[in-house]
């Protein structure tokens, strides 16, 4: 499921994929989420779309980073404050969760997306790891939270999320098994620990 939304004051693009977990991270679940209560049901993947394209590093690219981390955890303690099932906030930056104790292994964002969109990425020479999404290409800032309620669930508390802000939804589209265009977007390469999809 593909829900878009636009922020009427800054412009800010936001898509959110929901879908179900693959078997690879129920499997690893007590790896990466500990102490996490309960199945892991939903995995949101929230894209930003950003002011410039994420292939480098430099002053204005961190400070856009910063600022769509900003607009992530406010969006991410929102849905969770609401929430009535347990809901996780997964940091952009380490790849480990904000509310629980942190496992063993992180989660990478780009491999889960790759996993769960269908996309094909790979590690460009300085270290990153670049996939292309719509015509977005490169500009754009890849989130994560997971939950145990189903895909339904998490698009209501994300929609009462998203109306206590000036945000409007654009267009929504159904869980499909068809495979998105190629996407891409950036994140540096994984800590030794981390795991990735197969």
């Amino acid at each position: 499921m593909l829900k878009e939304f636009q922020d009427r004051t800054t412009g800010l693009n936001i898509h959110v994929h929901l879908t179900s977990p693959s078997p690879y991270l129920l499997e690893h679940q007590s790896q990466l989420l500990p102490g996490f209560p309960s199945l892991l049901e939903t995995v949101a993947i929230v894209l930003f779309q950003a002011r410039v394209e994420l292939v480098a590093e430099s002053g204005a690219i961190a400070r856009e980073k910063e600022r769509l981390l900003g607009q992530f955890l406010l969006l991410g303690r929102t849905v969770r404050e609401l929430s009535n099932f347990p809901t996780e906030i997964i940091c952009p930056r380490s790849g480990f969760p904000l509310y629980s104790q942190p496992g063993e292994q992180h989660f990478d964002i780009v491999a889960i997306a790759h996993d769960s969109l269908k996309i094909q990425f790979q590690p460009t020479g300085d270290r990153c790891k670049v996939l292309s999404y719509l015509d977005w290409q490169t500009a754009v800032y890849p989130c994560l939270f997971i939950a145990s309620a189903s895909p339904s669930q998490v698009e209501a508390t994300l929609n009462i999320s998203i109306r206590n802000r000036n945000v409007e939804c654009i267009s929504e589209m159904g869980i499909s098994n068809t495979p998105l265009p190629q996407h891409q977007f950036f994140t540096p390469t994984k800590p030794p620990n981390s795991i990735v999809l197969p």
